[in-house]
């Protein structure tokens, strides 16, 4: 059930990233970069999001992946808000 909801959250996502012909915000970016990161630390496995992911969604998710689950849920927590930080800080290094 839990993998599910992220698959609808990150295709919404993905779809509304690549709804335009403009670069994604900032913000999007970072709300993709939570979701992914969520879907890392909550055990969902990479090959049954990857299939509904656009470009930007699966090199987010690849990201993601590559970074340690943590058993703890504070672990978990600041895996997930360092994630999103950081992609959004690199996004906005490059606007700028």
């Amino acid at each position: 059930m839990r993998c599910w909801t992220y698959l609808f959250f990150l295709g919404a996502c993905s779809a509304s990233l690549s709804a335009t012909a403009e670069p994604a915000s900032c913000e999007s970016v970072g709300s993709v970069a939570k979701a992914a990161m969520e879907a890392r630390q909550g055990g969902v496995a990479l090959q049954d999001l990857m299939p509904s992911a656009n470009d930007l969604t699966k090199q987010l998710l690849i990201m993601a992946y590559e970074e340690p689950a943590y058993a703890s849920e504070r672990g978990k927590q600041a895996a997930i808000t360092d994630f999103q930080n950081n992609i959004y800080l690199d996004c906005i290094k490059q606007r700028h």
